[in-house]
């Protein structure tokens, strides 16, 4: 009787490593669907300046090198946090670097989220 037993727990073990796995099988799945759809975003984004970028006619209006040279920066420095462009320089620069952020966020919460539910 003790050996059943034995083979019992065994067999409770595995099957809770197994439904183990496939948690994190499916977390995992998850993480590297955002990972995907960042790469995506990234490479479209690598082909847009700050003008096109910001809505539609805002640098026609207004000098943009400073939000450019911010855009470019957080391309070059593969930011994914818009956040990590506070003190990275002034206002316009850091605006620049934030919207390049803000883009590749927007860009992978539609790719994860196409319903535009969460």
């Amino acid at each position: 009787m003790v050996h059943v037993k034995r083979k019992s727990l065994n067999a409770v073990a595995i099957a809770i490593g197994a439904v183990a796995v496939l948690s994190l099988a499916d977390g995992c799945e998850y993480h590297d669907g955002g990972a995907r759809a960042r790469a995506a975003a990234m490479r479209v984004l690598s082909k847009e300046n700050f003008a096109q970028a910001a809505e539609a006619g805002r640098c026609a209006q207004d000098e943009c090198a400073s939000q450019e040279a911010g855009f470019a920066y957080a391309k070059r420095a593969r930011l994914i946090d818009p956040d990590d462009c506070y003190h990275k320089g002034d206002e316009e620069f850091v605006e620049g670097c934030r919207q390049y952020g803000e883009d590749l966020d927007a860009a992978v919460a539609r790719a994860l989220h196409p319903s535009g539910r969460h």
